[in-house]
């Protein structure tokens, strides 16, 4: 019982009540957060954190992508803007990485001057300011895409069954 319980709550399956979803709302948020605390806490690589706090965020992708079917939409529209945001993590880390380049290139003892100054400005400074640039475009893309599937989630089931499943409603428990 207890495992098809753990079983359910990473199945991307079947529908979920909005009542059922927004009582698993808050820990489900909590657990990537958490996770994410921690890795930074420790120390991880951002490759290791973006990992982990996937990993964490199963349940809460899983309880979205249900809730969006018991309102008879695709699931997939809860979890496919997350992708947006992943990207735009990694060239935020990017363009960070690249101005900090920079910095400490310019903030040695013998900074580089002539071409090789100017290639580093051009190709550390512009580029990772157009990688900045490219990781807000894609910050805006994922709040543009999720916020129709957190709306969705806020509304009522369908009545009756859909192509999902029965009205977690209306089944008898």
């Amino acid at each position: 019982m207890m495992l098809r319980s753990a079983l359910s709550s990473i199945a991307f399956m079947g529908r979920l009540s909005r009542r059922q979803y927004w009582l698993r709302f808050p820990f489900l948020v909590a657990a990537p957060l958490f996770t994410t605390l921690a890795c930074w806490i420790v120390g991880l690589s951002l490759l290791h954190t973006v990992a982990l706090a996937l990993v964490c965020s199963t349940p809460l992708f899983s309880a979205g992508y249900r809730r969006l079917q018991d309102t008879s939409e695709r699931g997939s529209d809860a979890v496919a803007p997350w992708g947006y945001f992943i990207v735009a993590v990694f060239l935020g880390s990017w363009s960070a990485g690249s101005h900090t380049t920079l910095q400490t290139a310019f903030a040695s003892d013998s900074p580089p001057d002539g071409p090789v100054g100017l290639a580093a400005v051009i190709i550390y400074g512009l580029g990772g300011s157009l990688i900045g640039l490219t990781a807000l475009v894609f910050l805006v893309m994922f709040l543009v895409s999720i916020t129709p599937a957190v709306a969705q989630t806020l509304l009522p089931s369908t009545p009756g069954p859909n192509k999902y499943g029965p009205n977690p409603n209306e089944v008898p428990s």
